[in-house]
C-alpha cells in the first residue's frame, strides 16, 4: 500500500514527500520509525543523495535490523555507489528476512538491477523473468 509520501514522490512532489515522511518519523514508534527512515532513504537514493540515505539506513538499523527492507535499502545504496559486491550481499541478507512472495520479488528485482549494472545481462534477464511471474 502506498503512503501519501510515496504518492507525492511518484507525482514529482519530492520536497513535499520528504516533509510528509519527516512528520511520520517524528511521531512514529520505533518499528514504524524504521519503516519511515527506510522509505526516506530509498527516496533520497532515487534523488541521487546517497550519503544522506546511508545515514538514515544506519538509524533504521538500530530499530529493525531484521527487517527485509533495511537490507533492500542497503542494496540500493551500494548499487547507487557502484559497489556491486556489497549490494549483492545486502540483497542476499534481505532474503533471510523476507516472509512473502512480494518481499522476495522486491529482492529479486534488486538482484536483477545489480546483475545488470555488473554487465551480467543473462543472469539479470533470468531474475527479471522469475520476478515477473509474481
Amino acid at each position: 500500500m502506498a503512503t501519501l509520501a510515496d504518492i507525492l514522490f511518484q507525482m514529482g512532489e519530492h520536497e513535499q514527500a520528504l516533509k510528509v515522511i519527516d512528520e511520520a518519523i517524528a511521531f512514529a514508534d520505533s518499528v514504524r520509525k524504521a519503516v519511515h527512515l527506510i522509505d526516506k532513504a530509498l527516496m533520497l537514493i532515487r534523488l541521487k543523495q546517497s550519503q544522506k540515505a546511508l545515514a538514515l539506513i544506519a538509524q533504521a538499523e538500530k530499530y529493525a535490523p531484521d527487517y527485509y527492507r533495511l537490507h533492500l535499502a542497503k542494496g540500493e545504496y551500494f548499487l547507487s555507489v557502484n559497489d556491486m559486491e556489497k549490494a549483492a550481499l545486502a540483497a542476499a541478507s534481505g532474503e533471510k528476512y523476507s516472509s512473502n512472495e512480494f518481499e522476495k520479488t522486491e529482492l529479486l528485482m534488486l538482484e536483477s538491477k545489480i546483475k545488470a549494472a555488473a554487465a551480467d545481462w543473462q543472469n539479470a534477464q533470468t531474475l527479471q523473468k522469475k520476478a515477473s511471474v509474481f
